[in-house]
């Protein structure tokens, strides 16, 4: 019988090593189990003008009809590993603006949660490579608002941006706590003056000191020490810097944020970061057939924790706009140069 890959939903609870240790032992590791949560919609953005070349009559785009099948009760065991370890990603290694990425590679599955365990070589076929993007402290709202994206944009899930398995959440018990990361804050914040760096590190403090209370709140005295991950697929390499992109490569950049305008999702966060390859299939899978474009597109979009929004904008302003930042991006690539449009 033909493998037949997980849908994007099969998955309910996982297992993950190397996320939580012992307080006071950093070499032991305790895995931690959590389970998938609901996502909530994409907030719509409120618009106060009426002007159409901006803003179409109709207001904002409903969300896609979701195509997948009942929730399933598969569970998986994960262990992390270094994404530096993994194909194009050595310049950006495991930092994020909101989050901490590995590599995840199964170590065993089941096809419920207290079936026995099964070997992960018999998983080839049904997931690809994947990756786990974990909150930092005080970061949840944005790894939130990624969910939401991923949901509002459910039938571009291996067509233009990666596919997405699910939002999962688990508490550390009691004497448990979170590995310690290389940095409190993103490195792309470390070039900055002493001065903006400390005051965006107490934000980010009072943030974690807010959540910490509102969690101690509704959880009694001890507190809430929830660890919140999103599980997507793993992609590939970066964009070449210095040469030569070419009409085709272009054209294909255009295409996947004309894909995610026509929902009605505007991305204005394009950077060096946020644009990968698709890892080769296999392992990979290999990318669903274009519904805008009728073709299998050979990038993808990540990354939408920032500068995203539900909007009730026209296509031809969106597009407007996409053209001329995308363009500039890839005119300073050519030239070797990382531009970063302003926001």
């Amino acid at each position: 019988m033909p493998i037949v890959p997980f849908a994007l939903n099969a998955i309910s609870t996982i297992t993950v090593r190397g996320i939580a240790h012992i307080k006071g032992d950093d070499k032991t590791d305790c895995p931690l189990r959590m389970t998938r949560v609901a996502i909530p919609n994409m907030k719509r953005k409120f618009h106060e003008s009426s002007d159409p070349f901006y803003f179409s009559p109709d207001g904002h785009r409903e969300i896609a009809p979701s195509q997948l099948p009942p929730e399933g009760d598969y569970h998986v065991e994960l262990s992390l590993e270094p994404l530096n370890q993994t194909v194009g990603c050595e310049e950006n290694g495991n930092y994020g603006r909101c989050g901490h990425v590995f590599a995840a590679t199964p170590i065993s599955w089941s096809d419920s949660s207290t079936s026995p365990s099964q070997d992960p070589s018999t998983l080839t076929g049904r997931l690809p490579p994947l990756a786990v993007k974990i909150a930092r402290f005080g970061y949840k709202r944005e790894l939130l608002l990624e969910a939401s994206v991923y949901k509002e944009l459910e039938h571009l899930q291996g067509v233009s941006i990666p596919r997405f398995y699910g939002l999962f959440e688990g508490e550390l018990e009691e004497g448990w706590e979170r590995m310690r990361r290389s940095s409190d804050l993103p490195r792309e914040f470390h070039d900055l003056p002493a001065e903006q760096y400390e005051k965006l590190w107490g934000e980010k403090f009072e943030l974690a000191t807010q959540e910490l209370r509102f969690n101690r709140t509704h959880n009694g005295p001890g507190g809430s020490n929830t660890v919140m991950l999103l599980l997507l697929e793993r992609l590939g390499g970066r964009l070449p810097l210095g040469v030569d992109l070419g009409p085709e490569l272009r054209a294909d950049l255009h295409a996947l944020l004309e894909d995610i305008a026509i929902q009605g999702v505007f991305y204005y966060d394009i950077r060096y970061f946020n644009i990968l390859q698709p890892l080769p299939n296999p392992p990979g899978f290999a990318g669903i057939i274009c519904p805008y474009h009728h073709r299998r597109h050979l990038w993808r979009i990540i990354d939408f924790s920032h500068y995203v929004s539900k909007v009730a904008f026209t296509m031809e302003y969106m597009k407007l706009v996409n053209e001329l930042n995308l363009n500039k991006f890839l005119d300073f690539l050519e030239g070797g140069e990382i531009y970063e449009i302003p926001h």
